[in-house]
């Protein structure tokens, strides 16, 4: 009798101690996470979420609920069950795939390797705010159905959202002023609601903002981590997308399509859809999700480049072509047009033609704006009509 009640005691006595805790160890965390914010597009079009085991799906769905439900009891859930590269890799997948999370917390380290938990304050305030954002960007993206741009086909809703970030976004490390987001200036440009609500982001900005538009459009679309180098050979951190367009995928990057002069020049687009070796000319894959098991499509195909699907790559009849192109542009009152060169070479030889003295009174070669653009092996001559 007595070891009976003494294994009721200690029965009750560590029942009480796991009290806070029942509710994280009951809770079925099998697959998905519970929180309606899952639900903003597809699950299945998380795709590094879907390179997790089971059990790190697990893992996954609790510090997922912690963000968007405010419950800061789930975000340590099981972790002491899991190897620090299981940890790692649920980390990875929350930072850059889930922007519909729209931001994480100031108390979160921006790295897949030790992700902190968010305060119990924070946690407490912030989902109705998620909600409000999430209807604001839903709204937007709404909005951009309306474009002339956008079609049936997911090359032209590409396009739409495209052309709304290039002449609603301005690239910045330094948002608009109000915000519903509780985060330090740096930390709101990368989110998907400061390039889609706030008009100002930097480039985890732009690619959170495609990542999401994209998906809820019902296009599978990821993001790519790396860096870029400047003209002195500095080396920055990049983020830019992977979109799977009509079947096949292409390196994607709406932070590089958004130049300066767009509000003037809307067909400057030279990372709209290219291939690996392209990308990979001016932007260097980091090699950590890699090394955490998180590998990206084969981006090999050219169909679905701007300009090749619109025609607007020449070769050695570029002069015959350029003539039909710009009278075309201005009998339909386009404002701008840009052509991309298959060669260095032949792109030298438009310029010295346009520009010669014999051209200088023709009316079809005076242009408001000329410019050139070469960005490694990427040859593209713009002019505003």
């Amino acid at each position: 009798m007595e070891k009976r009640c003494l294994s009721l005691l200690l029965a009750a006595i560590l029942l009480l101690g796991l009290k806070p805790g029942l509710a994280v160890l009951q809770k079925p965390y099998a697959e998905e996470p519970s929180a309606e914010v899952w639900h903003s597009y597809e699950p299945e079009m998380h795709y590094y979420y879907q390179l997790l085991t089971p059990a790190e799906r697990r893992l996954f769905s609790a510090r997922y609920d912690a963000i968007a439900l405010g419950d800061s009891s789930l975000w340590n859930y099981l972790l002491s069950s899991y190897n620090w590269q299981s940890i790692q890799r649920v980390n990875f997948v929350l930072l850059y795939d889930c922007p519909e999370l729209m931001y994480i917390p100031p108390e979160t380290h921006d790295t897949y390797l030790s992700l902190q938990v968010p305060s119990k304050a924070w946690l407490a305030s912030h989902p109705e705010k998620m909600r409000r954002m999430l209807e604001e960007c839903n709204k937007a993206l709404e909005a951009i159905k309306q474009r002339p741009e956008w079609g049936d086909s997911e090359y032209e809703k590409q396009l739409a959202l495209d052309g709304y970030l290039c002449e609603h976004c301005a690239y910045s490390d330094q948002p608009g002023a109000f915000s519903l987001l509780p985060l330090s200036l740096e930390e709101r440009t990368r989110t998907s609601y400061a390039a889609l609500i706030e008009g100002t982001a930097n480039c985890m900005g732009y690619a959170n903002a495609a990542l999401y538009a994209l998906r809820y459009f019902g296009i599978s679309c990821l993001s790519n981590l790396g860096t870029i180098s400047d003209e002195t050979g500095h080396t920055y951190g990049h983020m830019w997308n992977v979109v799977q367009i009509e079947g096949r995928w292409y390196h994607y990057d709406p932070t590089w399509n958004d130049a300066d002069i767009y509000t003037l020049y809307d067909d400057y687009k030279p990372y709209f859809n290219v291939t690996t070796i392209e990308i990979r000319r001016t932007h260097a894959p980091d090699p950590v999700p890699a090394q955490l098991g998180f590998t990206n499509p084969v981006c090999d195909a050219t169909a679905c480049n701007y300009y090749v699907y619109n025609g607007k790559v020449l070769g050695e009849d570029w002069q015959y072509r350029l003539n039909s192109m710009v009278s075309y542009a201005r009998e339909n009152g386009r404002r701008s047009l840009g052509v991309r060169f298959e060669s260095a070479k032949l792109l030298n030889e438009a310029l010295e033609f346009i520009v010669s003295p014999l051209n200088k009174l023709n009316p079809r070669w005076q242009f408001t704006w000329l410019r050139r653009f070469e960005v490694e092996d990427v040859y593209l001559l713009c002019f505003i009509l």
